[in-house]
């Protein structure tokens, strides 16, 4: 058999993970190790790929596995880690965004990256949250979750520590859009857990794999002699039939487990032991409206309806797109700095929104020279040049207020 140590760690795992992860999992590790399949780092992607679709799980981007501020009420993020690790400081009024994304593992290993979006490490999520909890200017933290859970190791400690920062700041979890075992203890440690109307969250439960390869290796003609001090020393490994007694020993684990995690729920989302062991879906996973009911969240609602809540515009989106939401904005402050009530000012130049869209179309990437860029903007800053863009003195109108303004906008445009 190849692979020994990958095959030990998996085996020997207590695992809070949807059981369709863990299967598709244990096969790629059964047709590599013992079957003598290779594949290519290429292959390996797509069948993991194909057996998360299949389970309806979807690995975010790679760039969403960064922790980040917003502030709002436009987007304005950045990381909260930069890849060298060294620390960026938070806009103030921020909010926290952390991504719980792929399956939960301890550190970082090659069974976390199995899920195919490089996977949550407990140590990484722990100093991502430290950070925002203690950052000054952070005002609220939210944990975008997209995981199907993983290794049970480390995932309580974390939960703790979400569940006590609730005095300090509030915490949303957002189920966006899956949120199971593992992944769904943490969840439920937030002040708020939101589903969104496609997501599914729960399966509470752990368990354990045993292995007994002892018949495959006698196929091989190999017999293993494992020489130990100690009694119950390697009980429950693969080369020979698990007995009665090292059974009852995982199990007592696996229970030991189970019951850490259900007081965790019971104490995180404010009801009993009892309430979580036979109700919660009872290790089954429940759709958005089903999970609702049962109390695994809050309410059902999307990224956005949270973020919009701390006051914090959508967070997805390329650079040219969240750069188009800003401008948007600031339009809506020109447009109230006109007549209430009226349409686009009448005392904007003619031509200006034409040149505005124009521009807006560019930098957002339709195809056109950096000429054409350079001089639309030169004729749109020409229109209002003549309009100061300093601080508003005391006598300002609210049409010299929609130039000023008008002029900012422009400024900011070429700074995008």
């Amino acid at each position: 058999m190849k692979y020994s140590g990958i095959v030990s760690e998996f085996y020997r795992q207590p695992w809070a993970l949807r059981e369709e992860t863990l299967f598709a999992m244990q096969e790629l590790i059964r047709l590599q190790a013992f079957e003598g399949l290779k594949w290519t780092p290429k292959e390996i992607r797509e069948r993991i790929e194909a057996a998360n679709a299949a389970s309806g799980y979807s690995p975010a981007d790679a760039d969403r596995g960064v922790a980040r501020f917003l502030s709002g009420p436009s987007l304005s993020g950045m990381p909260m880690q930069s890849r060298n690790g060294e620390r960026n400081s938070a806009p103030r009024g921020s909010v926290a965004v952390i991504p719980v994304m792929g399956i939960i593992s301890h550190r970082m290993s090659m069974v976390s990256n199995i899920s195919g979006a490089g996977g949550a490490s407990i140590d990484k999520l722990t100093a991502q949250f430290r950070q925002a909890v203690d950052e000054p200017s952070c005002m609220a933290i939210v944990l975008e979750v997209d995981s199907p859970g993983g290794g049970v190791p480390g995932v309580s400690e974390l939960a703790s520590e979400i569940y006590n920062a609730r005095a300090r700041k509030p915490i949303t979890a957002i189920v966006n859009a899956m949120a199971c075992s593992a992944a769904y203890w943490l969840a439920s440690a937030a002040s708020e857990v939101v589903c969104s109307p496609s997501g599914q969250a729960g399966s509470i439960g752990v368990y354990m794999i045993h292995q007994d390869a002892s018949e495959a290796y006698a196929k091989e003609g190999i017999k293993n002699t494992i020489i130990k001090a100690g009694k119950y020393k390697t009980e429950g490994n693969p080369y020979e039939p698990l007995s009665d007694e090292a059974r009852a020993a995982l199990l007592s684990n696996v229970e030991d487990y189970y019951r850490m995690f259900v007081k965790a729920v019971a104490q995180n989302r404010g009801t009993s032991q009892a309430a979580v062991r036979d109700g919660y879906g009872q290790g089954r996973s429940s759709l958005a409206t089903d999970a609702l009911k049962q109390g695994l969240v809050d309410r059902v609602g999307t990224m956005d309806d949270v973020l919009a809540k701390y006051g914090v515009g959508a967070s997805r989106g390329s650079k040219a797109s969240n750069a188009g939401r800003r401008l948007n904005a600031m339009k809506m402050d020109i447009m109230r700095a006109g007549s209430p009530g009226s349409a686009a000012p009448s005392h904007v130049p003619k031509n200006s929104e034409e040149l505005q869209r124009e521009i807006d179309m560019m930098r957002a990437g339709s195809p056109t020279s950096p000429k054409r860029l350079e001089q639309a903007q030169r004729e749109l800053d020409a229109m209002c040049a003549e309009f100061p863009s300093s601080s508003a003195p005391a006598d300002e109108t609210p049409e010299n207020a929609q130039r000023r303004r008008q002029l900012e906008l422009d400024k900011m445009r070429g700074s995008l």
